[in-house]
C-alpha cells in the first residue's frame, strides 16, 4: 500500500493507533467546521480554497503517519455530513432533479473513492469473503433500481438512474465501513466516537447560525436556504427563528436532524459509562445536539428523536436489568453500587430525562397548526364515478383539515396524506417494476398537489419507484441490518448498551423517513446512515468469528 511513499519520512507519535486516529479526526473536524468558514469570512477568500488546503495537509499527515485506509476511513466519516459540492450544469438544470441528484461533485465522494481503490489496491478478497447478508440483499436492490430505471413507467430516466447510483454509493459505503471494522482497521469504538464528534460539531455550528438568525452565505461548503419557519421565545435572551438554516453544514436543518436521531442515543449511552467529567460533557452534548433538533423545525424529526429516546428508556431498563441479575449472581447479592455511584446516576438520569422532555416539547409559534390540504385530488371526469369519488375526497380533506395535536405543526400532513395516497396508487397501477426511482415528483401534480413535491415517505417511495421486487429487497436488508444489531445487543457483553443505542437510533431514523424523503435523496443524510450500518454488521461479524474459531481471534 505505501509502495512509492517509501521516501518520504515516517512520523512515529508514540501514541495508539485509537488515539492517533482520533488526533487526525479531531484536526479534520475543527478544520472543516470551523477554521475554514471562519477564514473564509474574515478574510473574504472562497472556502473551496481551504477546504483544499486543509484536506492537503489532512493528506500528507496521513501519508507521514502511515495510515492511509484509516485516514482515507476518517476522512469519509467526517465529510459524509457536508453537502459541500461543485455543480457541473445549471442550476436550472439541476432544480429539475430532487433532493442531490444531477450532474455534480461532492465533497464526500474524494475520500468515497480513494478508500474504494485503496481497499481493492490490497486485494479484493478479503473484502468479498467478509461480506454480510445484508449487502448482498441490498446489492440486489440497487440492480432492481436499475431494471426499475430501464424497464419502469419513468417520466424522467435520468432521474432514476441517479436513484441507483446514490443507492450504489450508500452501498459501497456500507462495505467499505464494514470491512474497516471487520479488520480492525479502525475500532468499532472508534468509528463511532468519531461518528459523535462529527455530527456534535456540525450541531455547534448550527447553534451559531441559530444565533445569527440565517446562514453565513457559505454554500459552496454545505450552507443550504434560508427558509424560516416559525419562532422561538427564549424568555430573557429574546426571539429566534428556527428553520432550515439551523443546519451546520449538511444543506437543510432537517438533514442534520436525521443524523441527530441517529447519534442522541449512541452519546446518552457513552455517558452512561463514562467517568463524571466525560459523563457530563457527552450528556450536555447530546442536549446541544436534541436543542439543535428542535430548532430545525422538523416535527417529523422530533416525533423521531422521541420514538429513539421511547425505545432507549424501555431497552436500556431491560438490559440493566439482566446485567444486574447477573452480577448479584456473581456477588451473592451484595450491593452493587455505593451509595454515592447510585445518587449519580440517578441524578443523571432524571435531568436527562426532564430536560429531553423541556427541549422536544418547548412551545413554538407553529405549534398546533392544523393540517392544510392542496386542493381537489385528480379525477377523471369521463368517469362516472367521478362526482362520487370527488365528493369522498372533500369529505376526507375535510376531515384531514380538522386535525390538530398539540405541540406538533400539522400544517403539511394532508399534503402528505395526498402524496401517499398517490404513491399507492403508482404502485397499483406499475408493481413490478414501478415508476423508476424518485420519479413521483413529476407525476405528483395528478393526485392535487399544486408543485412538484418528492413523496415524503422512504418506503412508499421505493415501493412506487422499484415496484414490489425493489420494496421487498430493500425492506428485507434493513431487517437484516436490525436483527444483526439486536443480536449484537443480547450476545455481546461489552457493546451491549451501545448497540442498545445504535438499534434505537436506527429505528428512530426509519421513523423520520416514515414522515420524509431525505434518507433516500440527500447524500448528506444518506451516506452517514449507511456509514452507521456497515459499521456494526462490521462489528457483529467480527466478533461471530472470533467466537467460532477463539485460536484466531487478535
Amino acid at each position: 500500500m505505501y509502495c512509492g511513499i517509501e521516501f518520504l519520512p515516517q512520523i512515529e507519535t508514540g501514541y495508539s493507533n485509537r488515539d492517533e486516529a482520533l488526533l487526525l479526526a479531531t484536526g479534520l473536524i475543527v478544520g472543516l467546521t470551523f477554521l475554514t468558514p471562519v477564514l473564509s469570512i474574515v478574510l473574504g477568500v472562497p472556502a473551496l480554497i481551504f477546504v483544499v488546503a486543509i484536506g492537503g495537509i489532512y493528506g500528507i499527515l496521513v501519508i507521514l503517519v502511515r495510515r492511509l485506509l484509516a485516514g482515507s476511513i476518517i476522512g469519509l466519516v467526517v465529510t459524509s455530513p457536508f453537502a459541500a459540492n461543485v455543480p457541473l450544469a445549471s442550476h436550472e438544470y439541476l432544480t429539475s432533479f430532487p433532493g442531490h441528484f444531477g450532474p455534480q461533485l461532492w465533497l464526500v465522494q474524494l475520500p468515497l473513492v480513494l478508500s474504494a481503490v485503496l481497499v481493492l489496491a490490497t486485494g479484493p478478497r478479503k473484502l468479498l469473503d467478509g461480506a454480510t447478508r445484508a449487502e448482498g440483499i441490498f446489492a440486489a436492490f440497487v440492480g432492481w433500481s436499475v431494471l426499475a430505471a430501464v424497464f419502469g413507467t419513468t417520466a424522467r430516466f435520468d432521474t432514476a438512474l441517479y436513484f441507483s447510483l446514490f443507492m450504489a454509493q450508500a452501498l459501497v459505503t456500507f462495505a467499505l465501513l464494514r470491512y474497516t471494522v471487520q479488520q480492525r482497521i479502525l475500532a468499532f469504538r472508534t468509528v463511532l466516537q468519531v461518528f459523535v464528534g462529527t455530527v456534535f460539531a456540525q450541531s455547534l455550528f448550527a447553534v451559531l447560525q441559530f444565533v445569527n438568525g440565517t446562514s453565513f452565505g457559505l454554500t459552496t461548503l454545505g450552507e443550504g436556504e434560508n427558509k424560516l419557519l416559525s419562532t422561538l421565545s427564549l424568555g430573557p435572551f429574546g426571539t429566534f427563528s428556527t428553520g432550515t438554516h439551523v443546519a451546520g453544514f449538511t444543506g437543510m436543518s432537517f438533514n442534520l436532524a436525521s443524523l441527530i436521531i441517529l447519534i442522541v442515543p449512541i452519546t446518552v449511552i457513552m455517558a452512561v459509562h463514562a467517568k463524571r467529567a466525560e459523563r457530563a460533557g457527552l450528556l450536555i452534548a447530546a442536549f446541544v445536539m436534541m436543542g439543535v433538533l428542535r430548532a430545525s423545525a422538523s416535527d417529523a424529526a422530533r416525533g423521531g428523536l422521541i420514538v429513539t429516546l421511547l425505545l432507549l428508556g424501555v431497552l436500556y431498563l431491560y438490559a440493566s436489568r439482566n446485567a444486574i441479575r447477573e452480577r448479584i449472581s456473581k456477588t451473592d447479592t451484595r450491593p452493587l453500587l455505593t451509595v454515592e455511584a447510585y445518587v449519580e446516576k440517578m441524578v443523571s438520569a432524571i435531568v436527562t430525562t426532564v430536560v429531553s422532555l423541556v427541549v422536544l416539547f418547548y412551545p413554538s409559534s407553529a405549534f398546533g397548526r392544523s393540517s392544510i390540504t392542496t386542493g381537489s385530488a385528480h379525477t377523471n371526469s369521463a368517469d362516472p364515478g367521478s362526482a362520487a369519488g370527488a365528493s369522498q375526497g372533500a369529505a376526507i380533506r375535510k376531515t384531514i383539515d380538522s386535525l390538530s395535536i398539540p405541540y406538533f405543526d400539522l400544517t403539511s400532513l394532508g399534503i402528505r396524506l395526498q402524496q401517499y395516497i398517490g404513491g399507492l396508487d403508482l404502485f397499483f397501477k406499475h408493481p413490478l417494476f414501478g415508476i423508476g426511482g424518485a420519479n413521483f415528483t413529476y407525476f405528483s401534480t395528478q393526485y392535487g398537489l399544486s408543485q412538484s413535491y418528492p413523496i415524503h415517505n422512504i418506503h412508499i417511495s421505493v415501493l412506487s419507484g422499484t415496484g414490489l421486487p425493489g420494496f421487498l429487497l430493500y425492506i428485507a436488508a434493513l431487517v437484516s441490518i436490525l436483527w444483526n444489531v439486536g443480536k449484537l445487543c443480547t450476545d455481546i457483553g461489552e457493546y451491549g448498551l451501545l448497540s442498545v443505542g445504535i438499534f434505537c437510533g436506527i429505528v428512530g431514523y426509519l421513523s423520520f423517513g416514515f414522515w420524509d424523503i431525505l434518507p433516500l435523496i440527500k447524500l448528506s443524510s444518506l451516506i452517514p446512515f449507511w456509514m452507521l450500518a456497515g459499521a456494526v454488521l462490521g462489528e457483529y461479524t467480527r466478533i461471530s468469528r472470533t467466537k467460532r474459531s477463539p485460536g484466531k481471534g487478535s
